[in-house]
């Protein structure tokens, strides 16, 4: 923008040189002062475009986000209650669970079964990609699971509205 700017005024002084004779010195100045403030009018022209730009990002965002899939109900919206007391153990079963992150993606888990028992301790080592945070995301409803079912204290989570497996959990 600068450079054309910079032609702009070069091109506007020869010319005004060449024909000195013809023009009025008053228009001369006016010209030029015109000219040296294009250079300026210019970059904020481009400055707002890039500005109006990063605006529309942040709406385009927006948009993105209204287009999510849905998590499953909640218990206002239709989810099932948990039973009252609900989970009075904290025993955890994991039937043949698989689940993936979305459509399209590979199995984080697969066929994974285990039980852990009410009153004990359990550690989940693994390499990184392991599984390890895809184990507590989908007993959070937070993936959803392609195959098995997960139970906590004698109650499958996927029949709970997810507001409550939250909270409990």
């Amino acid at each position: 923008m600068d450079l054309i700017a910079a032609y702009l005024l070069i091109s506007a002084c020869l010319l005004m040189v060449a024909f000195k004779s013809w023009v009025n010195p008053g228009m001369v100045a006016l010209s030029l002062t015109q000219l040296l403030q294009l250079a300026g009018t210019m970059q904020w022209a481009v400055r707002q475009t890039a500005e109006t730009e990063n605006l529309m990002t942040s709406a385009e965002r927006m948009l993105e986000y209204t287009r999510l899939p849905r998590e499953r109900a909640t218990v206002a919206a239709g989810g099932g209650a948990p039973p009252p007391g609900w989970p009075a153990t904290a025993e955890l079963e994991f039937y043949d669970v698989s689940a993936r992150y979305r459509a399209g993606l590979p199995l984080v888990l697969r066929g994974l079964s285990f039980r852990v028992a009410s009153g004990s301790s359990c550690g989940i080592v693994g390499r990184t990609g392991s599984g390890k945070s895809s184990l507590m995301l989908a007993l959070l409803g937070l993936i959803p699971l392609e195959s098995g079912r997960i139970v906590l204290a004698d109650v499958d989570v996927a029949r709970l509205g997810i507001d409550a497996l939250r909270k409990q959990v």
